[in-house]
């Protein structure tokens, strides 16, 4: 009797399913291996902040401030990021903090400033928009409380109206050491929708950062959004939120406002990598930090001197 040497029903169908797992098995290898690349890119721009800061501090014997007459630390920064030209535009324009509309239709969109994980849209060169950055500076745990007590803080009047502690910064003031000190974070752009982490909620007034947290933590699409575009944009703007974080909350959690005080914020880092963001410290190392991160621990590399109390 002859036999037939085709494939029966039920063998066809476990060939089906082990190409199916393969194939899963291949997608998801592939996934994985473009987020690595993307946040090998991230830390290595983060670097390269480093490396611009130091030559900075180098350079002058202090930091760049958060806050300058030419606007964000960004921008103070583009001599130092091979981008002299772009900053002679910005200076000579006379554009400022509060006027971020820039030369021409000239692209403002720098890659340095933007990490290929976040998945928010690029504006167009010459469209007009603003263009944003993935990369904010740490200004500490909590204004409200402390000051400005990290790693940045703005100059003195006339150029800042903060009265949290501004002027200039040595590193002799880094009583915790430069390797235990943030220096830059991610953030997620604004892209004009709601998304829970690219836009600043209104959050509650509360007199201890630890019900402040809570209350910003807890909030949901049903609260107030207080502003969709000021996460990340523009990066010209030396503001908190826009180029400027703190460590008020652990990673990927909301921003919000403390009441209308919008100085008070809870300006948090937070990035689209699984499960945390990637930290540069002000001795140049970057270290990935996951969202589990001890509340006081994270607080604790927020500031320059942490013995001081955040409640």
């Amino acid at each position: 009797m002859k036999h037939s040497s085709g494939l029966t029903l039920v063998e066809l169908l476990v060939v089906i399913a082990i190409v199916s797992i393969l194939l899963g098995l291949s997608v998801s290898s592939i996934q994985y291996a473009r987020e690595a690349a993307r946040n090998q890119t991230c830390q290595s721009q983060l670097r390269q902040i480093g490396l611009a800061v130091s030559a900075y501090e180098s350079q002058f014997r202090f930091m760049p401030a958060a806050l300058a007459p030419t606007g964000s630390i960004h921008v103070t920064l583009l001599p130092y990021l091979e981008q002299n030209e772009l900053y002679r535009d910005i200076t000579l324009s006379g554009s400022s903090n509060y006027d971020p509309v820039l030369i021409g239709n000239k692209a403002i969109s720098l890659p340095i400033l933007l990490c290929p994980t976040d998945s928010a849209p690029y504006p167009e060169a010459g469209s007009g928009t603003q263009c944003g950055t993935n990369y904010a500076a740490c200004i500490g745990i909590w204004a409200a409380h402390n000051g400005f007590d990290g790693a940045f803080r703005p100059l003195e009047k006339p150029w800042s109206t903060w009265s949290y502690g501004a002027g200039s910064l040595s590193l002799s003031e880094f009583t915790d050491g430069t390797a235990h000190t943030a220096s830059f974070t991610e953030l997620l752009r604004s892209d004009g929708s709601t998304h829970r982490l690219r836009v600043t909620w209104e959050g509650p007034i509360s007199e201890t950062l630890a019900e402040f947290s809570a209350g910003c933590i807890s909030v949901t699409q049903n609260n107030v959004v207080s502003s969709t575009m000021s996460r990340g944009t523009p990066w010209t703007d030396g503001n908190v939120g826009q180029t400027l974080y703190n460590h008020a909350i652990p990673p990927n959690n909301p921003t919000c406002n403390h009441g209308d005080y919008i100085l008070e914020a809870a300006s948090t880092a937070a990035s689209q990598h699984p499960s945390g963001v990637n930290v540069l410290y002000v001795d140049g190392h970057v270290a990935f930090t996951a969202d589990s991160v001890d509340r006081d621990v994270w607080q604790s590399v927020g500031s320059r001197s942490s013995t001081l109390s955040t409640e």
